[in-house]
């Protein structure tokens, strides 16, 4: 699926049990993430985060298939360089089937190539989804910075947004980092703020 077709479905509300995201952006798969779980309002849910090497199928297994204590969901978030083995992949997508309070967020961080068969997973079974990221074009990247930059109550010029993409050699996240640092200057940004 493209990201678009995902916004898409989160504008109409509609959640995926079991999500992947992959791809050449780093920033938009974080991102997209975020809105996922903002969607599910997760500040009030269950939620476990697996980082890289923290990730065992034993403790994903056993938080997704539980109840939640208080009757809100499970949110399992796994961030990972190494693809799960499809066995596990697959078993954790299916207890997400079974208990409609379970809800899996897979984001994958390393060669495209190596997702591949994650894909085909997630697109054989009806209550998931993946969605590839490309590296945003230019206006893409700018709507994207522009769009956070408003969100963070900064008042900067498309052209501004656009030296400050290049000096940080079309990096998203480098970017996106600059906003906090240039909130504190509390005036509209220009380019010799950069």
């Amino acid at each position: 699926m493209y990201k678009r077709e995902f916004e898409n479905l989160l504008k109409a509300k509609k959640i995926p049990i079991a999500s992947f995201f992959y791809g050449a952006c780093e920033y938009q798969n974080n991102f997209l993430a975020n809105e996922l779980l903002l969607l599910l309002k997760a500040n009030s849910e269950e939620k476990l985060t697996l980082y890289f090497d923290e990730y065992t199928f034993s403790t994903a297994k056993n938080f997704i298939s539980q109840s939640s204590l208080f009757g809100d969901r499970n949110i399992l978030i796994i961030k990972t360089e190494k693809p799960l083995p499809t066995k596990e992949a697959e078993t954790l997508i299916e207890l997400c089937g079974k208990n409609e309070s379970s809800y899996l967020i897979y984001q994958f961080f390393g060669e495209d190539k190596k997702a591949l068969s994650l894909t085909k997973l997630f697109e054989k079974s009806p209550h998931a989804l993946f969605v590839r990221l490309f590296k945003a074009d230019m206006n893409e990247a700018l709507n994207i910075l522009s769009q956070q930059a408003h969100q963070q109550g900064l008042s900067i010029y498309r052209y501004v947004l656009q030296h400050l993409y290049a000096v940080h050699m079309e990096d998203l996240s480098l970017c996106a980092n600059e906003f906090e640092k240039l909130s504190l200057l509390e005036k509209e940004i220009t380019i010799n703020d950069i």
